[in-house]
Parts: structure tokens; C-alpha cells; sequence
């Protein structure tokens, strides 16, 4: 049998992570009383987690995983068989993601949540007889998970069936019991690095999750899933701690429908059955904590009556398990708006109004309430409007019974880089280029149906988001703009560079897609068209429209890369990972004559021993030799190509220069303006441009988004809004 990692994400892939400073690396844990401790031994089988059959709604999914207390349940199919298994951090997921409640778990897993159980193992995975100290680093690494940014661990690992073994699963928790139960537990806890007292393994309470009351559910949902504790300090009104919300509360609250956007302390910690929270002393042994924690998932640590920390089975595992933040240039940009003060517009005459959020069930995360200045005069001439901008071009549709690769071939046919998803003649949802991308890296399957997808975990726009991003043909570019930076502001994974418009054609309604390319285009027209006459909304298009490329530009150092001699799938995974549709391609030093080939191997040999920080010089300052962008994900998508037998030396050989632009030919300068970089964007279909500096060195990328996120700034007197590529 092997294990194989799972998380909210259903990825059954090990992370990504730089392992060398991971908390739980091998080194760390070999250690003779070890030995002949194996995965096997303290594995969970999947005969005694709670059967969760296809049909049930994973509400239901959530009840049984309240009432029994496991981190996990086994998915089985319409005859009774084990098929893989679902976890208390896919219902936390589904729920912050706002999936319908009567989602089956049938529906969840074949969307990309959950684990099935693999015939063909992935890579990194280990056998039963493998000594516990292999399989623990993968268990306790913290990791940058695409949709939902930086997470604390993974909730268990998936032990695969194999003859005369029915599979299983391996969490914290059942690491703690061996802990608690095992003759060995004091060489066990020696060999893991733990300290003698709960003191040193405890997460201290400065340190620790906290929200304080009157939280949403949302905000709760946030840091149950970045924390290993998963799990949150609630404080009151004074600032002590009041009690401990759990991943128990949220799943109570989902199987009850609670909205994400109410109060959530006052009723879960009056719900039925409720635990109050339990202490343990600060200086207490650890084995104490172990036989605590087997009836319990959390504990306060106190000090002459004060909480000082929290603990959790993952620390137990690993006390030097954090959570990690998602790497940002936020800091950087906002040191750079700082440096460059702009005063706050004033119209006379303006008339401030407030857009009413109306609240729905599920509630997904709605639009900022933005105050916009209302200019009030007479026959004043008309912005360009969205119904103008999406009136340019065809939007792609497809059906939920259509396949991934159905939907994929017409939107590379048609160069779009989304579709509308219908039943009959009802929207249910857009299929987007990253959609596309996640179901590529995530190893969906081809023929994948469009609507078991939106369902999924994975789904950018699923159906219930369509009224919270559908727009009037109406507004004007700024206020698609300034909705989409509301979107990227969110940073929940969601379509951040899609919109929707309502348009009516001969008489009838209907829904076009609004790229932001499209929104890129419709600035340099209201520029061009309404001038300053087009009101508050055409005036900071003109303001937009003036900034330099080198202002609104992601700057270098924060794009992703990768190097010729990579395999494709690497490239995708790069992009699916740092939330980037663009990823730089680097000189591998590899493009040589054959008798240069000896030269080649001593260059080799040298590479290897560079440093971080001659990685780190070369990622910033190394020959660009061009991109890998979601168009090419779309493009393999198409031709059933996953890139993982395929070099991107190889794929970029298979390409004409319209499929693939040569650095020069989607190049601008750094001094040049968004509205220069705006149209040579639209009239070569380009997402994407080099930035080069005065030298003729590529500086940085400038995407269709970051020209978005300058307008949508600039409309709502606002310098603060990330930025990415």
C-alpha cells in the first residue's frame, strides 16, 4: 500500500515546497527507536471512517462527520465499495467556496474534491513498510495552496488499498494516539522533536488565530483553513479570550445552511452538543497532552489561570509546523504608492451615493460597497459603455453535458478565454481559462462533464456566482473595472479577470463574457471617444490611461519562472500554483552545438552548485527567452497534452508565431503609457507584454489585470489594490 497526500483541493500531489527548511524533514526524524515504526501500524482503515455513499449531500456529508468525530469519511459507490475519501477540509472548502448545498459528494469528487484511490500511485508516495518518519514530512509541510493561499498542513494522508489491504488514512490525530497508546511513546516522542512539556510544542497564543466576536462565518472559514490548528481564539469586547471556535462549528453551521455573512459567535456557541473548551497546564508533560488529545482536538494551554497557547494533534507532529504566508508584492507596491502621493479628485457638484448589497443563501462573498460620485448635469455625453465593449466580439457558449475538451476546443477555435455554461436556457455557471489550467495540473480527466465540474472544488465561476458578477450594459468600463480589483482584493480564488454583462439583442436578454482585455479596450476607446465629456468615469480613464507601464507593471523578481529543459507540465503547475496566468522562460544554458557538448556538462556541473542566491540573481536578471501562458494551457488542454513527457523547449519548437510571440513581438517600453500598452495588447489578442527597462532587459510584465486594477484604482480614488499578473 502507499499514501498519498490530500487536502481542501483534492490534490494528490506532494507540495512544492523547498524541503530544506520544512519543518519535518527526514533528517529530522531518523532516529534508531524509529525503526520499526511503519504507516501501517497507526493508519486509520477505511472500514472504520463513516461511509459517505455518492448520493448523499455533503451536508450530510458534514453531520456524520460531526456525530463521529472523524476527520474523514470513506466515499463509497452504489454497491457498497470504497472509492476514495472525503475530509472535514473539503466540506470547509465547498463551504467557503459556496457550493450549493444540495451538492452531492458524488458531484464533489468528480468536480476535483476529495482523494480516490489511484491504481497507479503518484510519485512521492511510500509503502506501508516504509518507516512513519518518511510519510510525516508530507503530512505537516506547510504549503501555498492555489485557491485558498497559505495552509497549515495537510489533514491526512491517503494510504492506498492493495491485496489483502483495504486502504486506509493517516492523520495527526492518529499519530497522537500511537503517541498515547504505543510502549514506545517516549522514544516516539523523542524521535519527533518534542519538547518534555506542553510549553514548548504549544502554538502561543500571540501567534495563535483570533478573531474577535462578531466574526463572520467567511472570516472564520479563512482561519480554520490557513492555521494547522484549524481552529480560532475568539476574543471579546475587551480583548480576553472568550472561547475556541472549531472546525466542529463550521461544520454544524453547514449542515444548518448558516450564511457566510451573519454573526456566527452567538449561535455557534449555543449550538447542541457544544464542547466547551478544554484546559491543560502549560506545564503539563506531553504525554499528558497525547492521552488529552484523544478525545479531544484542541487545547487551551493555561498559566496561573491564563491561556498562553493552543494545541493541536499537528503540533504534536511537528511543533515547528506555522503557517506561512502566500508570498506578495503588496508590501512593495504599496511602499511605491506611498513614494508617489496623489491628491484625492473633487467634482462640484457630485452626489454620493451607496449600492445596497442584498444577502442570499449561500451567500457568496459579494462586492465591496463602493461610494461613487454621481456628477449631476444636463445632456452631458455618454461614456462607452459595456454593452459597446462586449458588442466587439462573440461570446463562447457551451452545455453542463458538453466535456472539458468539448469546451476547449471552441474556445481555442474562437480565441476566447472563457464560455458561458447553459442548461437549456438557464446560466449555470463560466468555464475560464483557469479552470482549464487547475483541471490540467489537477489530472482531470478529458472527458470530464462541464457541469460535474462547476460543482467541483476547483470551479472559478460556478453558477451561484453569476448574479454577484453579472453587470448592466449600462455601466461604464471604470465600474467593471473597479469590480474586478474588488475581486482580486478578495484573494479567494474565485474568476477575478471575467465579468458578466446583461445585453439585450432584437429584443432578447442575454449574457456576453467581459474579459479584462475587453475592459483594456473599452479605456483606450472612452479615451478616445468620450474624452473628458464622458463624466467621472471617463476622466480617471484618461488618468489611467496616463500612467507608465513601469507603474502598474509586476515587477520581475515577482514572477514565476521556469527554464527550456522543464517539462510543460511544470511550467502549468508554476502558474496554477503562484495564481499567475504568465510564467518567464529562462536560458537553461542548454542551446548549444554538439561540440560544445563537453563545455555543456562543465557548465552543468557548476549550475549545480549555485546558490539561493545565485537562483535568485538569475531568475531576476537571466536571459528571457519568452513565455508560458494560460493560452498554451489551453492549447495542450485541446490536443490531450499534459506536458509531463513534453520539455517546453519541445512545445515552444511546435509552435508558429501566432501561437507563440517571440519576447520582441509582445514587448513595450517601460516609459511608455497604459494606453499605448492597452491597444498593442488588443491588436495582437496579447494578455500579456514584456516590460523592457532602457538597457533593453526585460523588467517586468504587464497584464491586461494590472491595467484593470490602475483603472478600477483610479475610479475609486484608491491606491491600495494588489496587482497580479
Amino acid at each position: 500500500m502507499t499514501t498519498r497526500g490530500f487536502d481542501v483541493t483534492g490534490e494528490a500531489k506532494m507540495p512544492a515546497c523547498d524541503m530544506s527548511t520544512a519543518p519535518g524533514t527526514p533528517e529530522e526524524f531518523e532516529d534508531a527507536h524509529m525503526e520499526g515504526l511503519t504507516v501501517g501500524e497507526l493508519a486509520r482503515q477505511i472500514g472504520a471512517l463513516p461511509p459517505c455513499a455518492t448520493h448523499l449531500s455533503l451536508r450530510e456529508a458534514a453531520q456524520r462527520l460531526l456525530s463521529t468525530g472523524q476527520a474523514a469519511g470513506c466515499v463509497v459507490n452504489e454497491s457498497g465499495v470504497p472509492v476514495g475519501v472525503i475530509t472535514e477540509d473539503d466540506i470547509l472548502h465547498s463551504y467557503v467556496q459556496g457550493a450549493p448545498w444540495d451538492t452531492t459528494v458524488g458531484e464533489w469528487v468528480r468536480g476535483g474534491g476529495g482523494v480516490l484511490f489511484d491504481p497507479s500511485p503518484a510519485d512521492g508516495s511510500v509503502v506501508s513498510e516504509q518507516p512513519l518518519h518518511s510519510a510525516l514530512p508530507a503530512l505537516v509541510a506547510p504549503r501555498v495552496v492555489p485557491r485558498m493561499g497559505r495552509m497549515g498542513g495537510r489533514s491526512a494522508l491517503l494510504v492506498e488499498r492493495r491485496p489483502g489491504y483495504e486502504g486506509g488514512v493517516l492523520s495527526a490525530q492518529d499519530v497522537v494516539r500511537g503517541l498515547a497508546r504505543r510502549a514506545a511513546s517516549e522514544s516516539l516522542r523523542t524521535s519527533l522533536g518534542l519538547g518534555p512539556t506542553v510549553a514548548d510544542i504549544m502554538e502561543p497564543v500571540e501567534r495563535a488565530p483570533r478573531l474577535r466576536v462578531g466574526f463572520t462565518m467567511r472570516e472564520l472559514l479563512q482561519e480554520l483553513l490557513a492555521s494547522p490548528l484549524r481552529a480560532a481564539l475568539v476574543l471579546d469586547c475587551d480583548g480576553t479570550i472568550g472561547g475556541l471556535a472549531t472546525v466542529a462549528d463550521a461544520l454544524w453551521a453547514f449542515n444548518q445552511q448558516m450564511s457566510q455573512t451573519l454573526d456566527a459567535w452567538d449561535r455557534l456557541s449555543s449550538r447542541p452538543g457544544r464542547v466547551d473548551r478544554q484546559n491543560i497546564a502549560a506545564d503539563a508533560a506531553v504525554p499528558n497532552a497525547c492521552s488529552a488529545l484523544e478525545g479531544a482536538r484542541h487545547l487551551l494551554a493555561t498559566e496561573r489561570g491564563d491561556v498562553v497557547g493552543v494545541v493541536s494533534p499537528a503540533h504534536l507532529v511537528s511543533a515547528r509546523c506555522r503557517a506561512r504566508p502566500v508570498p506578495s508584492a503588496a508590501p512593495y507596491i504599496e511602499l511605491q504608492r506611498q513614494e508617489r502621493p496623489r491628491k484625492v479628485k473633487e467634482e462640484e457638484g457630485a452626489v454620493k451615493r451607496q449600492e445596497d448589497v442584498k444577502l442570499e443563501e449561500p451567500a457568496p462573498k459579494k462586492r465591496a460597497v463602493m461610494v461613487k460620485p454621481k456628477v449631476v448635469t444636463e445632456d452631458e455625453p455618454q461614456a462607452v459603455t459595456l454593452a459597446d465593449v462586449v458588442a466587439r466580439r462573440e461570446t463562447a457558449h457551451c452545455s453542463v453535458s458538453d466535456t472539458l475538451s468539448d469546451a476547449v476546443d471552441q474556445l481555442v477555435c474562437t480565441g476566447r478565454t472563457a464560455a458561458v455554461v447553459l442548461d437549456g436556457d438557464q446560466i449555470q455557471g463560466v468555464l475560464t481559462e483557469n479552470d482549464v489550467l487547475a483541471a490540467l495540473v489537477e489530472g482531470t480527466t478529458w472527458n470530464c462533464k462541464i457541469g460535474d465540474w462547476l460543482k467541483g472544488s476547483f470551479a472559478r465561476l460556478p453558477g451561484f456566482l453569476v448574479p454577484a458578477l453579472t453587470l448592466p450594459s449600462s455601466a461604464s468600463v471604470a465600474d467593471a473595472a473597479a469590480e474586478m480589483v474588488t475581486l482580486v482584493e478578495d484573494g479567494l480564488g474565485f474568476a477575478c479577470h471575467h465579468l458578466l454583462v446583461h445585453a439585450k439583442e432584437e429584443g432578447e436578454a442575454h449574457v456576453r463574457v467581459l474579459s479584462a482585455l475587453d475592459i483594456a479596450r473599452g479605456m483606450v476607446e472612452t479615451v478616445t471617444q468620450a474624452g473628458a465629456a464622458g463624466g467621472i468615469s471617463a476622466l480617471s480613464a484618461q488618468e489611467a490611461a496616463q500612467l507608465t507601464v513601469e507603474q502598474a507593471m509586476k515587477e520581475r523578481r515577482f514572477v514565476s519562472t521556469c527554464k527550456l529543459g522543464d517539462s510543460l507540465l511544470k511550467a502549468f503547475e508554476e502558474m496554477h500554483a503562484s495564481k499567475q496566468n504568465c510564467v518567464l522562460i529562462l536560458d537553461d544554458g542548454h542551446e548549444l552545438d554538439e561540440e560544445e557538448k563537453t563545455e555543456v556538462k562543465q557548465e552543468d556541473e557548476e549550475r549545480e552548485e549555485l546558490t539561493a542566491e545565485d537562483e535568485q540573481w538569475n531568475k531576476e536578471h537571466g536571459q528571457v527567452l519568452g513565455t508560458v501562458t494560460s493560452s498554451d494551457a489551453l492549447r495542450a488542454f485541446s490536443e490531450h497534452l499534459r506536458g509531463n513527457t513534453s520539455s517546453v523547449r519541445g512545445w515552444l519548437r511546435g509552435l508558429n508565431e501566432q501561437e507563440h510571440h517571440s519576447p520582441a513581438a509582445r514587448s513595450v517600453r517601460c516609459n511608455a503609457t497604459l494606453a499605448e500598452a492597452a491597444l498593442e495588447m488588443c491588436q495582437g489578442e496579447l494578455h500579456h507584454l514584456l516590460v523592457m527597462d532602457g538597457d533593453g532587459e526585460v523588467a517586468g510584465v504587464l497584464s491586461a489585470l494590472d491595467i484593470v486594477c490602475a483603472l478600477g484604482a483610479s475610479y475609486r480614488f484608491d491606491l491600495a489594490s494588489p496587482r497580479f499578473v
